[in-house]
């Protein structure tokens, strides 16, 4: 009950800052706004902390500096002079970082996903000991369920996002030799030949 009560506590508080675009999951909410440069992004930034102090004061609620930060979003290629690395509010910094967590997914300041991928990639390493010790009892059944359980569900979440981006075959690579090495296919198997013996896995 109280995660709700939560939620329908704050369920005006898009209205108090119509700068910005709201998007709240749970207790963890994200502001997006767009500018021109650098003194627009101050300026916007500043004047939507204030509107965010103001709704917090008049609900008797603060606002947890110390788990708040920002984050700029642009292209590689784009060098924006003058970029601030915090915003003052109330005596403290909000400090900016270079990669936010969002909904599971880990968005970098350049959209680039190589650290989405790098994550999921040490994610799916910490099982192999896993995969190691059981697979001398595994039917191909049992396989497939492992596969779309613990790898395929990883891989497809927010794939429709990341799907482009370059570290994207890193990913490809060691899915396929994870399935190798359940398979006992030999280490020169490649990856056409794997999915033919995996003939139902979705990649």
């Amino acid at each position: 009950l109280g995660p709700l009560l939560f939620l329908i506590f704050i369920n005006d508080l898009p209205n108090c800052c119509p700068l910005g675009k709201f998007r709240i999951f749970a207790d963890d909410t994200n502001v997006f706004f767009h500018c021109k440069n650098s003194d627009e992004l101050i300026l916007i930034g500043k004047t939507i902390m204030i509107e965010l102090n103001s709704w917090f004061t008049a609900n008797k609620m603060t606002l947890n500096t110390d788990k708040t930060s920002f984050t700029i979003f642009k292209t590689n290629r784009l060098i924006i002079p003058n970029l601030p690395d915090h915003i003052e509010f109330l005596n403290c910094k909000i400090n900016r970082s270079t990669e936010i967590k969002f909904l599971g997914l880990i968005l970098d300041e350049n959209l680039t996903w190589d650290q989405h991928i790098t994550v999921i990639c040490n994610k799916l390493k910490s099982l192999f000991h896993i995969f190691y010790n059981i697979r001398n009892f595994l039917s191909e059944q049992d396989i497939r369920t492992i596969y779309y359980s613990l790898i395929y569900s990883r891989i497809k979440y927010g794939i429709n996002l990341y799907g482009q981006a370059a570290k994207k075959l890193k990913l490809n690579k060691f899915k396929h030799y994870k399935i190798n090495f359940l398979k006992y296919s030999p280490a020169k198997t490649t990856a056409s030949q794997l999915m033919n013996s995996t003939k139902n896995l979705i990649y």
